[in-house]
């Protein structure tokens, strides 16, 4: 239930920021401003992509075997 709801807050984040560099770097002329609203955009995108990359990769990983504790005695 966390992944779901993490992956989705994440993914929602990533298609406004991307969205948002797009339609803001699509007009004919922009100012300063626009330019670094941009460019934070863009570095949210990014982030927000290596994020889920990261977490569908650890996903999959398998479980954590403990090597540490001893055998269990057969009854």
């Amino acid at each position: 239930m966390k992944f779901n709801f993490v992956f989705s807050s994440l993914l929602v984040v990533t298609l406004i920021s991307g969205g948002t560099a797009v339609v803001i770097s699509a007009q004919p002329n922009i100012n300063p401003e626009q330019k670094q609203i941009v460019g934070t955009c863009l570095d949210t995108w990014k982030i927000s992509v290596g994020a889920i990359v990261g977490l569908i990769g650890g996903r999959n990983l398998p479980k954590k075997d403990d090597d540490n504790q001893p055998p269990q005695a057969k009854a």
